[in-house]
């Protein structure tokens, strides 16, 4: 953001909340994924594996999301 023009300042700052928004939905995606793998299946293996990705790709959107909060 440092290098870019302050037009991309403002036009960033004007979409992180719809931004927070399409983030925070996702993250709820990857737990209703999770418990809807929960009912289609008994294996237990499969349900570890389907929680070990969300819990990765969870901690991921978090990251990034912390990222955004400092630049915004």
């Amino acid at each position: 953001m440092a290098a870019a023009d302050a037009t991309a300042g403002i036009a960033f700052s004007a979409d992180y909340p719809r931004l927070r928004l399409m983030f925070d939905g996702l993250m709820r995606y990857y737990h209703e994924a999770l418990s809807e793998t929960a009912c289609f299946t008994t294996h237990t293996e499969d349900v570890a594996q389907v929680r070990q990705i969300m819990r990765e790709r969870e901690s991921v959107v978090r990251s990034l999301l912390g990222v955004l909060e400092l630049i915004k």
